[in-house]
């Protein structure tokens, strides 16, 4: 079952850059791609009918599968692909192998000569293999030639069906037909710096399963990540990387469309997780575009932190309300939602910002083809080709010593001081759970991850709460424009001020139980 598969076996390699449009751009983006391709050259629309096959459990998506079969006119294309371990980020390079077939269903006798040879020799699977949703797209096809490169623009409107679910998207794919890629990454750059498109992070099977499951408008949290110890360095830090990109990215939308604090939430996180996978692969990929991205980072960051310390102060503020007389909390509700949907205003505006779309652009183009992935010595390509389980050790040993130094003493730690160490946990507390315990293997290994990752949430959740605390001192005293509201504000610091003893104590504890947890990379 091939397109051009190798000899090997490992089938074609698909190489695509998607990019979101939203459907109020669709007839401005076409007359861009119609003046960009030359009207006529090369393009055709046609409609393709998918449908998509897994079994109740979806067998396949836990395996970062799909197997579809597509109606293409008269013909039906049967297609299995795979994807890498993490997923993938606006760039989608993938194993795929396809086949023409007679029928509406699978053939199974053709997956057997793909990696899901394994699964399919199951009776019980595939006697659960089912459909599980279908897409409609209405496709408009163009070929651009640059650079001596062939790309081919797909502009699909497309509607998933899901059982009674329905969803809708529309999306660009540059799909790399011969020479670089960076051609790709050109083309989108012009794309995105004159119509508001953003990189997509989804495949519509991924859309789909995400109908099937009724997630498709709920906050998203981070990847699994399938991270294992045989993969290089550089490897690994793309998949984290990648990971990162598409928690922020799945999130970023619903917060531009619902303003849900779990949402502005979850994607202020993955960027946190961002920031700290360049910190900790500093060593391997610091390069002359490196702060450039990272003061981008600090410029979308800024604004989400904004808004998230409204959040966690209107909802401290319900939690003690009764503590501090319900009528008189309620002087500071107005101001705060205010000062709360003004803070989501800039969020929204830096979200879709063209500098915003820009740089999700230019970090993934960074992250396949930066100057980094091409190193000038002997000693940084060993760095980049290094087993991914001896770069982490190094990287666990070091934030691990920086946690215990910062940790003494804990109790009676300075505010600043008591920060950096909150900051320093923050960090190794992502190292643990980027480089899990599949990276080192074992149950042992698995049974420690697990009691320092525990440690260090609990220790981190007190020192957080702390800084909540600090950061809402400030929020109700700037907000204390009257008397009545002033009063409130300083009970409800007077509130929060009882609990910091107590909060001290816990974070102590957490550090001593950290320090009792044998490192698991060992």
């Amino acid at each position: 079952m091939s397109r051009g598969s190798n000899a090997d076996g490992a089938g074609n390699r698909e190489v695509e850059l998607k990019l979101e449009v939203m459907p109020a751009a669709l007839p401005a983006l076409r007359q861009a791609i119609s003046i960009m391709t030359g009207r006529g050259q090369g393009s055709n629309t046609q409609t393709l009918i998918t449908t998509y096959f897994d079994t109740d459990d979806l067998a396949l998506e836990a395996r970062g599968a799909l197997l579809r079969v597509r109606r293409q006119g008269g013909r039906r294309i049967q297609s299995v692909k795979v994807m890498p371990a993490g997923g993938s980020a606006g760039i989608f390079d993938r194993s795929e192998w396809e086949a023409e077939i007679d029928g509406d269903g699978p053939d199974l006798a053709l997956v057997r000569e793909t990696p899901l040879k394994g699964l399919v020799s199951r009776k019980r699977f595939r006697r659960a293999l089912k459909p599980v949703f279908t897409t409609a797209v209405q496709r408009s096809t163009h070929a651009l030639r640059r650079n001596g490169a062939t790309v081919e623009l797909a502009l699909d409107e497309a509607t998933i069906q899901a059982g009674a679910a329905t969803g809708r998207f529309c999306e660009l794919e540059l799909e790399l037909i011969s020479g670089h890629r960076a051609t790709l990454y050109d083309i989108a750059r012009d794309l995105i710096e004159s119509q508001p498109l953003h990189v997509g992070v989804e495949s519509k099977a991924e859309r789909g399963y995400a109908l099937l499951q009724d997630s498709l408008d709920h906050a998203v949290k981070a990847d699994t990540l399938r991270l294992l110890p045989d993969l290089s360095a550089a490897d690994g830090f793309r998949t984290v990387a990648h990971s990162c990109m598409r928690h922020f990215r799945r999130n970023e939308g619903l917060v531009v469309a619902h303003r849900t604090a779990e949402a502005l939430h979850q994607a202020r996180v993955a960027l946190r997780r961002l920031r700290s996978a360049l910190s900790l692969f500093k060593a391997m990929v610091a390069d002359e575009a490196l702060e450039a991205i990272k003061e981008d980072l600090r410029w979308l960051s800024a604004p989400l932190g904004k808004a998230r310390n409204h959040d966690v102060f209107l909802k401290r503020l319900d939690r003690l309300a009764p503590a501090i007389g319900g009528k008189d909390a309620e002087a500071l509700i107005p101001p705060l939602r205010a000062a709360r949907e003004h803070a989501y205003d800039e969020v929204i505006a830096t979200l879709r910002a063209e500098r915003c779309r820009r740089l999700m652009l230019t970090l993934i183009e960074w992250l396949d083809l930066g100057p980094w992935t091409r190193p000038g010595t002997d000693e940084a390509r060993a760095i980049l080709d290094m087993p991914l389980d001896a770069f982490a050790a190094r990287i666990l040993d070091e934030r691990y010593r920086k946690v215990k130094k910062r940790g003494k003493r804990l109790r009676t730690l300075e505010p600043e001081p008591r920060h950096r160490l909150r900051i320093q946990a923050k960090k190794l507390r992502y190292a643990v759970e980027f480089f899990g315990p599949a990276v080192f293997g074992g149950r042992k290994a698995a049974h420690r991850h697990a009691a320092l990752l525990d440690a260090l949430e609990e220790m981190q959740d007190c020192l957080g709460t702390l800084n909540d605390i600090a950061t809402g001192r400030a929020l109700a005293a700037g907000l204390a424009q009257s008397r009545d509201s002033a009063f409130v504000a300083g009970r409800l610091a007077g509130q929060e001020e009882t609990r910091e003893p107590d909060l001290l104590a816990a974070a102590a504890r957490a550090h001593r139980r950290f320090l009792r947890v044998e490192r698991f990379w060992r």
